[in-house]
């Protein structure tokens, strides 16, 4: 069976997190197959998550790793924003 491409997610950490809450949530995004692009910005992180993860990830959960703002999922040319 062919493995399919997940949405390619964003993901938006609190300005109060902490690089160790950040580095948490890259390697879980990292530990099912996804790439993951960092911007640091003045006040927020930003994250991309690209790819092709070998189990679907639940937006939501993510949330609850702490620190994070929200996750946005990328379908196609329309946003789906999750948590707002």
């Amino acid at each position: 069976m062919e493995k399919e491409i997940e949405d390619p997610m964003v993901i938006v950490m609190e300005p109060t997190a902490t690089e160790e809450q950040i580095q948490k949530v890259i390697e879980s995004l990292v530990e099912v197959g996804y790439d993951v692009h960092r911007s640091t910005g003045v006040s927020h992180t930003v994250l991309g998550a690209v790819g092709s993860p070998r189990i679907v990830v639940d937006p939501t959960s993510l949330e609850l790793i702490g620190r994070v703002g929200f996750v946005v999922t990328v379908t196609g040319t329309v946003l789906r924003i999750d948590g707002i």
